[in-house]
């Protein structure tokens, strides 16, 4: 009877020491995401069980990315060092982790959070949104008149413009983030969803013509395929230019004629025989006819 006893034991002291046995979440709680410099900030934390609900935890470590900015005193409080911004990281064992962005200023009416906001973290293939930026001060208020610089940090998944445009280009997920100065966003994730093949188009180095942008060859819900290019495609013009699939980057005798390009910039969409299937051609050409001459080519990944 002795021996049962003991393995029992054992699992469950095993299960309760284990880092990786997470019994719920961090929640980091604080009155504000800003801070002066020189000012100190209280730092809490709530623990969360699976469903939701809080419950009881253990010690908390708390951690900078960068303690030149803001630095996380034993005691728990977030200090001001210099203007910046860091992400500030707890962690208590058995509990999944949780970081928030902090941003330290050392003027009031300086931004100390750029917020974005979309009307939907998933898109299809293709399809774009529009995201949207604000600013503010440590006290809540709205800067106006604020130029943002916006960053994918995946451009073969999500692209996105000065404007903050966003087009998906590639099955995947990629985060988006819209700065001013030195103060950044949160990253804004959004998953696109497909079965596609997409790639980047160049110019025929033997070849003066220009040709860019990405394409994509996506599967339609019925199964069928659509070959589409995205916003920023271009290519240089000419006499009667079609656009093929290939095995390779020239024509031949097996390569599929999709059609004449409908425009030398800007998005497009081709629909595509049953026949053609997802990995039936490897690459996309733009090809003058009357020339004999291939501007440029996408491969398909």
């Amino acid at each position: 009877m002795l021996l049962p006893l003991i393995l029992v034991g054992c699992v469950n002291t095993d299960l309760i020491n284990d880092p990786f046995f997470l019994i719920g979440s961090l929640k980091i709680e604080v009155t504000s995401k800003s801070v002066f410099v020189n000012d100190s900030l209280k730092l809490a934390v709530q623990y969360l069980s699976p469903s939701g609900e809080t419950i009881s935890g253990g010690a908390v470590t708390w951690t900078s990315s960068n303690n030149n900015i803001a630095l996380v005193t034993s005691s728990g409080y977030l200090k001001g060092i210099q203007k910046g911004q860091a992400q500030l990281i707890a962690t208590s064992d058995n509990f999944e982790k949780d970081s928030l962005l902090v941003t330290v200023v050392d003027d009031s009416t300086a931004v100390s959070s750029v917020l974005i906001t979309g009307n939907s973290t998933s898109l299809t293939l293709g399809q774009t949104q529009q995201l949207l930026a604000k600013a503010y001060n440590i006290n809540g208020s709205e800067q106006l008149n604020i130029t943002f610089n916006w960053v994918s940090s995946d451009n073969s998944v999500l692209s996105v413009n000065s404007n903050g445009l966003v087009e998906a280009i590639s099955p995947g997920s990629a985060y988006i983030t819209a700065s001013t100065g030195s103060v950044s966003s949160q990253p804004f994730q959004i998953t696109v969803n497909g079965n596609a093949r997409t790639g980047m188009f160049q110019k025929n180095p033997s070849q003066d013509h220009v040709v860019s942008g990405a394409a994509i060859l996506k599967e339609n819900n019925d199964g069928t395929l659509a070959l589409e290019f995205n916003s920023n495609f271009a290519s240089s013009g000419g006499p009667d230019i079609r656009v093929y699939l290939s095995g390779s980057e020239s024509i031949s005798g097996n390569s599929f004629e999709v059609g004449s390009l409908k425009s030398t910039t800007g998005q497009q969409t081709y629909s595509l025989p049953a026949s053609i299937k997802l990995n039936s051609y490897d690459y996309v050409l733009i090809h003058c006819v009357p020339f004999n001459i291939t501007f440029g080519w996408a491969k398909l990944n």
